[in-house]
């Protein structure tokens, strides 16, 4: 953090003894004695408003909901932007200009007058310097070392869902296409073919032959053989008529946004839980991505319980 920001803070904890903000500085937050002008945090929100919503329109509770989030998030960046000054982590000169070099490409610097251009460079210098501070800190609370035996045994047990293969449906499909927009007359002409297709099908009719010849999906040079699909991977009406069959079994005609289907459940694998050993790589990125979120939590939770926060005239806990 610049200079000149901590000894404005510091100046404006002094004026903000009495718990009033200065309205006169156009001042919206004050973080440890740090402030925050009014003008930063309503173009935080407004891009973030846009981010999350483009050009849709905002109720009132989500408005709120997000002006919290961002003065929470400006709040933190300063809790540990001074966690990383006082842990001793400084920016080098070279190490800085290197960053603003790379930076500066994206911009045509020879189109800016000549204040603009130092008005740039030093906002960026100020962003950069902050960006690395907050760089070296994370990475110095979230450094760990290899996990034991035992840590990943808890892990795994306590996570069999992300080690679990799901179950899986071997199917098979005649799909009629109807296009969206077709007339209900086309839509009933496709049902009724459906359905004078599973009666063929019934009465003894070869399914990948029917196939072969009447549907329009992309298995149809398969015999309509889809392969196993992971349960949720098909529409929802799909998914509720495939669900009800035992191996071997034909659904009935279903309506999909594409046209109509019919389904055939060849097999079926059920869910199984992977032995440890078998997903030891990726349980290891898992228990490592989680210690890692905890950890930073851990701090940000620990940063907030001792901060003074100064919103509008009133302490913030």
């Amino acid at each position: 953090m610049t200079w000149w920001r901590a000894v404005l803070g510091m100046c404006c904890a002094l004026f903000v003894a009495g718990q009033a903000l200065a309205a006169d500085l156009d001042i919206y937050m004050v973080v440890n004695g740090v402030p925050i002008e009014r003008g930063e945090v309503e173009m935080a929100i407004r891009m973030e408003a846009r981010r999350q919503f483009y050009h849709g329109r905002i109720d009132d509770a989500r408005m709120s909901q997000l002006r919290r989030d961002v003065e929470q998030r400006m709040a933190d960046r300063v809790l540990l932007l001074q966690e990383a000054q006082g842990r001793g982590f400084r920016v080098g000169e070279e190490e800085l200009a290197l960053r603003l070099q790379q930076a500066l490409g994206q911009y045509k610097l020879a189109e800016l007058a000549d204040e603009e251009r130092r008005s740039l460079v030093r906002a960026l210098e100020s962003q950069l310097a902050d960006e690395i501070l907050l760089e070296r800190l994370k990475a110095e609370v979230q450094a760990l070392g290899a996990p034991s035996e035992s840590q990943l045994t808890v892990f795994y047990q306590n996570n069999l869902d992300k080690f679990t293969t799901p179950e899986r449906l071997h199917l098979s499909v005649i799909l009629l296409k109807v296009p969206p927009s077709a007339s209900w007359q086309a839509w009933e002409a496709a049902q009724l073919e459906g359905e004078r297709l599973r009666q063929k099908v019934l009465q003894g009719a070869d399914f990948a032959g029917l196939a072969k010849i009447h549907s329009s999906d992309d298995s149809a040079a398969r015999g309509g053989d889809l392969g196993y699909v992971h349960h949720g991977m098909l529409s929802e009406e799909a998914q509720a008529a495939v669900d009800a069959l035992q191996p071997g079994e034909l659904s009935p005609v279903v309506m999909l946004l594409q046209g109509v289907a019919l389904f055939r459940l060849e097999g079926r694998r059920v869910a199984e839980i992977n032995p440890m050993s078998k997903v030891l790589v990726r349980l290891e990125g898992l228990w490592q991505r989680e210690e890692e979120q905890l950890r930073w939590e851990a701090l940000l939770s620990h940063l907030r319980a001792g901060a003074e926060i100064v919103v509008n005239d009133k302490i913030t806990p």
